[in-house]
């Protein structure tokens, strides 16, 4: 089952999510300890943190709270903007996420119609990048 990881003692506080493991052996992998709250998550939901499609974090009573990311692109070089702007986060630890950002910045997407409502995680996926999200190599 995958996980969630938020920093511990901070509900209701969009942004407190620290990171996504696909499961338990890949949390072990990243050295996670008691410091953090880990929540258990479908692989549905895995995948909607990964591709951006939403956001996460928990209240007071410890429910998960999800919002939707509805940021659509109005146009072609709203897009291509948005895309030539993404960095890789600063961390040795996710060489995969940069290697993805800069494998979408040689992408075209002159194909779309717009608005175009798909998040830049689905997009990299779409032009058939094994997208890696930055905060799931944290």
């Amino acid at each position: 089952m995958a996980k969630v990881v938020f920093l511990k003692f901070v509900p209701n506080a969009p942004g407190s999510m620290y990171g996504i493991a696909k499961d338990d052996v890949d949390l072990a992998s990243k050295g996670i300890n008691s410091s953090y709250k880990i929540v258990s998550i479908t692989d549905e939901q895995y995948d909607d943190l990964r591709l951006h499609r939403k956001t996460v974090y928990y209240d007071d009573n410890d429910n998960l709270v999800w919002n939707n990311n509805t940021h659509p692109y109005p146009s072609l070089e709203k897009l291509q903007s948005f895309v030539n702007s993404l960095q890789a986060p600063p961390s040795p630890l996710n060489s995969k996420a940069a290697g993805c950002i800069e494998e979408l910045k040689t992408k075209t997407f002159d194909n779309y119609t717009f608005p175009l409502s798909l998040q830049f995680g689905e997009l990299a996926v779409d032009k058939g990048i094994d997208w890696a999200a930055d905060f799931e190599i944290f």
